[in-house]
């Protein structure tokens, strides 16, 4: 009879950790949605914080025109697929906007002594004078952002919300690299 009482001791302690458990698991997609509102992810020794990018995005002048953008709608919608199914591609997918920015703006300045790498390119430009320090850092963080989704072990490291989030991040840094290619054109 003893063993009986140790049993149900033992499953009233371990029934409420249980239950969020298994609660968790069930609604795992449904968490997913509402990480939008997360400013802070930590697991391991992996940490993201997505409400200073979004405030050193706003302190872009291109930020505040973030609203004027008109998304193609398909891609739009294809970006929004991914970022559920596949939150890390979704922001290696969106990183690659950034890419193709910057080899417009490297294009743009016909420097053929410029640096290859995007990294070194851009800081040349921060030193120089001719890009924004804030989008120069927006720029690295989003790059580090980036590399974390690259080198994740696990596919959970971004939330679809989290995904979709940095693609606004990297939209406001592409119009930005933009408006600088512009510049370099009007000035050649």
């Amino acid at each position: 009879m003893e063993w009986v009482r140790l049993l149900l001791d033992f499953i009233r302690d371990i029934a409420w950790p249980v239950s969020v458990v298994i609660t968790v698991i069930i609604l795992r997609k449904h968490f997913s949605t509402l990480t939008h509102l997360v400013s802070k992810i930590r697991y391991k020794d992996f940490e993201a914080e997505f409400d200073k990018a979004e405030s050193k995005a706003k302190e872009l002048p291109v930020a505040s025109r973030l609203s004027e953008l008109e998304p193609d709608r398909d891609r739009e919608e294809r970006f929004l697929k991914m970022a559920s199914d596949y939150p890390v591609a979704a922001v290696i997918n969106a990183w690659s906007e950034v890419e193709s920015a910057i080899i417009a703006l490297r294009t743009a300045r016909r420097d053929k002594k410029a640096p290859t790498n995007d990294f070194d390119f851009l800081l040349q430009l921060k030193s120089k004078g001719e890009l924004d320090p804030s989008v120069y850092r927006l720029f690295r963080y989003l790059m580090n952002l980036r590399n974390k989704a690259v080198h994740a072990q696990d596919s959970d490291t971004f939330s679809t919300g989290e995904a979709i989030q940095y693609r606004k991040l990297t939209q406001a840094l592409v119009k930005q690299l933009e408006e600088t290619t512009k510049q370099v054109v009007s000035n050649t």
